[in-house]
């Protein structure tokens, strides 16, 4: 492609690559909101975005591959407005004190809703997917029962074009499951402020953590970073060197970091050493009902604090005795979390 000034003279990719960062940057969905659509997958990725931890940027081929659903979505929204004008609501908003939801498609004289989505027909036998069930049953649960709703998934086939629809009726059975796992993410961002742990069947070289794109690459997490940081990449990245102009910063970063690290070691030893002897000045002034030692040295007072009471929310949530609503008022979020790290101090040493 040859040089040019895109702004005087632009070409169809340059359009299309400023036309999906405008969209993404103009996203109305509140990124600290519960979303009852991701409800079915990972439950530590929706805590940490919600406590702000950092995302890689989407490529502008996710961007590409994001958006090409909304398109497909306006398509089939245009089919039910031909057949009821006017009366198609489009994201419906499911607001609960659980999270929220957005219905893509609303038929309102028929009391029908329509979640759209997009997949290639390599997938034709796994649908409908049980995440997405999980999605429409609590837009049901929250919002379309009270409509006296029906319900259907709308898959387009991306690479052959097909639409294929699949019935979705009302499962109460999967409801308690998925309330119990909005419920630990509500306590998670709410009361621990910490991230929900890796599931225990999750790798980082296996979806949904990581997978392999149809031309071959890899694709992962978003937040694949604050997960596996210090595990193997899927994905072979170059070994960038830093700018030299930084080496004496650097330098002095990582000298202070191993000399805090040998510190806090020598800190904890005698930290046990010290526990040791004041378990044995406990048991004797145990036995003398003495206050204090008087030494040369000063004197050494034993303090007894009174214990402390606390109430466990958790089970408290759990058995039913409050409310997230009753609790709402006193949400906070903690402030963002920064962190530095030496991966692999051992070689910065050696090649020193």
């Amino acid at each position: 492609m040859s040089a040019h000034d895109p702004l005087a003279r632009p070409t169809t990719e340059w359009l299309h690559t400023v036309h999906l960062q405008d969209l993404h940057a103009q996203n109305p969905f509140d990124p600290h909101e519960i979303r009852l659509s991701a409800t079915g997958g990972c439950p530590r990725q929706q805590t940490l975005r919600i406590l702000d931890y950092e995302a890689d940027p989407p490529s502008v081929q996710q961007l590409s591959i994001f958006h090409a659903g909304h398109y497909w979505e306006d398509y089939l929204a245009s089919l039910w407005e031909a057949r009821y004008p006017g009366q198609v609501n489009r994201q419906v908003t499911v607001d609960t004190e659980w999270g929220t939801g957005h219905i893509d498609l609303w038929i309102e004289p028929i009391h029908h809703l329509v979640e759209c989505k997009t997949t290639t027909s390599k997938k034709r036998e796994d649908l409908p997917l049980e995440e997405h069930l999980d999605q429409v049953n609590l837009y049901l649960h929250f919002w379309g029962n009270d409509h006296q709703a029906t319900a259907e998934i709308a898959y387009v086939l991306k690479d052959t074009g097909e639409v294929l629809t699949f019935p979705v009726p009302y499962d109460p059975d999967r409801i308690p499951v998925l309330l119990d796992r909005l419920q630990r993410m509500i306590i998670a961002v709410t009361i621990d402020e910490e991230p929900l742990p890796i599931p225990e069947d999750y790798a980082p070289a296996r979806f949904p953590c990581a997978w392999r794109t149809p031309t071959g690459g890899w694709r992962r997490c978003e937040f694949w970073r604050a997960c596996w940081t210090h595990a193997q990449s899927p994905k072979p990245t170059p070994d960038a060197a830093a700018d030299p102009a930084w080496d004496e910063t650097l330098r002095a970063h990582y000298a202070l970091s191993a000399e805090i690290a040998q510190l806090k070691a020598q800190l904890k030893a005698l930290e046990d050493e010290k526990k040791t002897y004041e378990k044995a000045l406990g048991a004797y002034l145990d036995d003398t009902q003495q206050p204090h030692l008087t030494t040369p040295w000063g004197i050494l007072t034993r303090t007894v604090s009174q214990p402390t009471v606390s109430y466990d929310v958790k089970a408290a949530l759990k058995d039913g005795q409050i409310t997230l609503d009753q609790i709402a008022p006193y949400r906070k979020l903690s402030q963002p979390r920064v962190t530095w790290t030496w991966k692999d101090p051992e070689r910065l040493h050696s090649a020193s």
